[in-house]
């Protein structure tokens, strides 16, 4: 909610991995009853169920793949220290630099640094590296653009990972 606000931009539904939904003018709280009110709605309107809607909006933007880990620190880390800690991500992968991804080299194609260090690669796929907020753990999330390219995309951010906790 807070990226949005600030950058002025509109969602029309937000959600989070943990059931969290919020849609335009309603509550930012999580709301999963009202997610599960949307998707009645979507296939009520749509006539197709929630996988064939899927696919044509893959079909229409192209295909994401997504995965996610974390890996667990000393919690004496916890809070500014790990902040500290996964800035220097920001230092070594700056925009236009390459990056060798499963032996394939793509090039950063911007950086956004709201809750974490997220990096765009040129193809659209994507990693996002940031503290947990309640654990004593590093998260880190990815997009590829195939399926092929998962494993490649999702080694990458653990690798960026460990490099800044061992830096």
């Amino acid at each position: 909610a807070y990226m949005f606000k600030a950058s002025g931009a509109r969602a029309i539904v937000a959600f989070e991995e943990s059931d969290g939904i919020s849609g335009y003018n309603h509550t930012l709280e999580k709301d999963a009853i009202f997610g599960l009110l949307l998707s009645i709605e979507m296939t009520a309107v749509t006539g197709k169920n929630l996988n064939e809607y899927l696919k044509d909006i893959m079909d229409e933007f192209g295909y994401y793949y997504p995965d996610r880990s974390g890996i667990a620190v000393d919690p004496s880390l916890v809070g500014e220290p790990l902040i500290r800690k996964l800035s220097v991500i920001r230092e070594n992968y700056k925009v236009g630099m390459s990056v060798d991804i499963g032996g394939r080299t793509k090039v950063v194609k911007d950086m956004i640094t709201v809750d974490g260090t997220k990096i765009v690669f040129d193809d659209g796929s994507w990693l996002m590296i940031r503290p947990s907020g309640t654990e004593p753990k590093v998260r880190f999330y990815i997009e590829a653009r195939t399926e092929d390219g998962k494993k490649a995309v999702f080694e990458t951010a653990e690798r960026i990972t460990k490099e800044a906790l061992s830096a």
